[in-house]
């Protein structure tokens, strides 16, 4: 993962982007998107809910509950 990627906002807690898993979980999605956006059969919405879910995944890692 870029270093300047993990370095923006500095004076912003952002702790979790150096979790290995936050990194893996930001892997999995580009992967997703890309693979979904080859499907020509998926409706535009499918293809929204899939990447909205995947995206998710990333968010929990980053925001956990208190």
């Amino acid at each position: 993962m870029n270093e300047e990627l993990l370095n923006r906002n500095k004076n912003i807690n952002r702790g979790y982007r150096k979790l290995e898993v936050w990194k893996e979980s930001i892997e999995l999605f580009i992967i997703v998107r890309k693979k979904i956006r080859e499907l020509t059969g998926l409706s535009f919405k499918v293809k929204a809910q899939i990447e909205d879910s995947i995206l998710s995944v990333s968010s929990n890692i980053a925001c956990p509950v208190k």
